[in-house]
Order: C-alpha cells, then structure tokens, then sequence
C-alpha cells in the first residue's frame, strides 16, 4: 500500500519551492519542401511568455533523394531535435520540484481517486507500488528524477522472467508510462524513461502445450479451412497429435445435437444453449428478450431493434419452429415466466454471459451457435433448391444483418412470413440429424 502521509517534498532541499511553474519546452521537426525537389528540416519550438515559435535550420537534402538516404536524414534531424531539446530543457532539469518516489505515487493516486474510476486507481496504485518496492530492493534511487530507461529495462525483464505474458508486460509499461507523464505535467519529472523502452514482441494466436507431450508452441484454430492436420498449427510436430482431433465441431444437425448432449444433466444450459443454435441470436439480444417477446398466436419470435448507439440494433422476426417451442418451454419452467426469457441464474449474471465458458471445454465459443446456424440455413437452401439470391435476402433477415444502405433505407423490418419455409425445412433437418 501506498503512504499518503508521506511529505512529498525532500526537507533537505531549501530552494525546492523556486520555479515550480517551469514546464518542459517541446522541440519538434519540420519539414519545408523546396522547389527543386529537395527538403529542409527545421526545429521548431515555443517558450512560456512567447506569442511566437522559434525555429532553427538543420539540414537540407539533395534535390529528389532517394528513401534510403531520406531515413538518413530523418535520423539526423532526430538527434538534432533530441540535443536541442535536451539544451532547452536543462533549466527545468535543474528546477524541477524534488519528489521522492513515494510522494509521486502518492500524489497520482490522489489524482487518480479524484478523476478515475476505482478500479482504475486500485490498478495504479497496486502497480506503482510495487515498482516502488523492486526500485528500494534493488537500491535504486529515492527521487523520481533518478530513474532512468536502464532502470524500467531491468524492470521489464523482472516481468517477463516472473511469467508474465508479453501483453501484460505492455500494460504494465504502458501505466508507467501514463505516471511519467503525468509527473511531467506537473513538474515533478522532466523526462519518461518508459519512451524509449523496447517493448516485449506479442505471439500471434494463443500458444498452448499439446495435450499429448506437453510441447509448447502449438497453436489452436476454431476452424480448419480444407488443410490438411500437417500444415495446420494445431498439428503437433514432436509427436504428431492433432489438436482439433480434441475438440468438437459444429457443422451438421448430428454435431449440433452432441454438443447439446454434453449438458443432459443440466437442463437450463441444454436450453440455453439449444435456444442460441436454433435462432442465431447474439448474446446480447438473448439477454434482452422477455416472454412478451414470443407471439405464440403466429409462432413468432420478435427481436427489438437495439439502441441507436449500437452498430447491432437491427430488429427481426424469427419464426419458431418446434425445436424452438421445446427449448422455451425448458426456459420457462426453470426460470422466471414474467421476467427475461434468459434471466438471472441464482442471482448471478445474465446466463447468456456464461455460454462461452460452457462451451470452453469443446473448443467452441457462443459466437460459433450463430456461425452454426447460418452455415445450417445455407445448407438447408441448397439442398431445397430455393433460389440464392432469394435464401440470402431471407438469411440476412433472421441473422440480423444489414446487407446495404440503400436496402436498408427501402425495405421495412421483415415480418418473418417470408422466412417461415425455410425455418419449417431447417426444423425437419434438424429432428433428422438427431440420433
């Protein structure tokens, strides 16, 4: 924890109060094109009482010059702006307010209290000390002005050798960061030794250990395109096992029905989950939907439009099949008749928020229930020979998707009738595949 008791200001230092209100002055470099094709950089910068910036030459190039010596004299213009920066900055270095390491963390804690959110400044405070702690272990410096890009390195490799993954190492600078800045502001640090850092390189996908022999480095795809396993990443090259082999895939009414036979003991889940796969409802629009949403007079299930600040707002009816009936009916005797179609589980959540981790140990995700349905109703559409053009009007209906803006503009909300056939004949190959 943080002390908030702490004099942030060092008692040895008698002139700490003289020039607090010095800032740090900014150098930038700016790039003037001339007329026979070559560029001149300038350093450009403004003083506190000025009204005007001040620039200074720094080189030119030749006429036309090519990207590689263009980089050339991209670099030397950012040297020059690093030097000069440094020259314009040795007054604030100077005169900046002393601060102990304690005292900043405490006085951006305070900040954070007062303009973040609880969490937000928990995070940071949890954080700052315990970079506080490794810095006073390892015997590093007491004033904030001490610390230096070596020190936040080293710090970096602390991270990464304690297990840390690359990404919450990049969290972890990056909050660091936003403190040095803040500090800056407010003239307790003149620089951010978190700027110049190296960053730990993130892995593409999620790198597990193969069930089989414990290597490491194999990566897991949802869904296999036609490849054979060798050259998929989820194949094995030390022993050979083929990851998805593991996993359960969802393509056809058989799959679908196992999937929903992992959860025979668990009714309110089995319906859940059978209510998502048979409507292609996205999780949000599951846990919005009450009983007043089922018509039960025209078999119609109404999704409400969401609200205009959501890019998924687009209302639709979806016409219940029997399978539809059977999972609502399980819904309604396990939950709450007057209340959200998928309601609270004993107080907790939403249950539609849980279906991923449900799914987890299948290697499945909530999204893939609607993937699966309309991967279902093309299926469907090709084997009743309806017409293509006409199936993916109506499929785009009951997804949900908006197929253009001028469609959208024409065309009113769907009443569902037209999408009745093809729900009708992806109930039938549905009660087909079940075994």
């Amino acid at each position: 924890m943080i002390d908030e008791t702490i004099d942030w200001r060092e008692e040895e230092d008698d002139e700490s109060d003289r020039n607090e209100t010095v800032k740090r002055v900014g150098v930038a470099v700016q790039r003037q094109k001339n007329r026979d094709g070559s560029t001149t950089f300038l350093l450009r910068w403004h003083l506190d009482g000025e009204r005007k910036y001040f620039h200074s030459r720094v080189c030119r190039t030749e006429p036309h010059p090519t990207k590689r010596s263009m980089r050339d004299w991209e670099r030397e213009a950012a040297q020059a702006r690093y030097a000069k920066e440094q020259e314009m900055n040795k007054e604030a270095r100077d005169y900046c307010t002393p601060c102990v390491l304690e005292g900043a963390a405490a006085q951006y804690h305070r900040h954070l209290v007062a303009n973040r959110s609880r969490s937000t400044s928990e995070r940071m405070e949890r954080l700052m000390g315990h970079f506080v702690d490794w810095l006073t272990a390892r015997g590093g410096p007491k004033n904030i002005s001490g610390v230096t890009q070596v020190h936040v390195a080293q710090y970096r490799d602390h991270l990464m050798e304690a297990g840390l993954a690359a990404t919450t190492t990049n969290c972890y600078l990056s909050d660091l960061s936003a403190w040095f800045r803040w500090l800056i502001g407010e003239s307790l640090a003149y620089h951010n030794p978190v700027a110049k850092v190296n960053r730990p390189v993130r892995q593409s996908g999620r790198a597990k250990r193969c069930t089989r022999c414990g290597w490491r480095g194999v990566r897991f795809l949802r869904n296999r395109v036609g490849r054979p396993a060798a050259t998929d990443p989820a194949y094995c090259p030390v022993c050979g096992h083929d990851q998805l082999a593991d996993g359960v895939s969802m393509t056809t009414a058989t799959e679908f029905w196992d999937v929903l036979g992992q959860f025979e003991t668990e009714p309110r889940k089995r319906a859940t989950v059978g209510l998502l796969g048979v409507t292609g409802l996205r999780r949000g629009e599951a846990a919005a939907l009450r009983w007043s949403a089922v018509r039960p007079d025209d078999r119609m299930l109404v999704v409400p439009a969401g609200s205009s600040e959501s890019t998924k707002r687009h209302g639709r009816n979806i016409p219940i099949i029997s399978t539809t009936e059977g999972f609502l009916a399980v819904l309604r005797e396990t939950g709450d008749p007057d209340g959200y179609i998928c309601g609270c589980d004993g107080g907790r959540k939403p249950i539609t928020s849980q279906v991923s981790n449900w799914l987890k140990p299948m290697r499945l995700s909530a999204h893939d229930l609607r993937r699966f349905f309309r991967t279902a109703l093309e299926t469907v559409a090709a084997s009743e020979r309806i017409d293509g053009r006409l199936a993916g009007f109506v499929i785009d209906d009951l997804m949900g998707h908006q197929t253009g803006r001028v469609r959208a503009a024409y065309t009113p909300q769907s009443n569902g009738a037209a999408a009745r056939p093809l729900m009708e004949a992806f109930g039938a190959w549905l009660l087909a595949g079940r075994q």
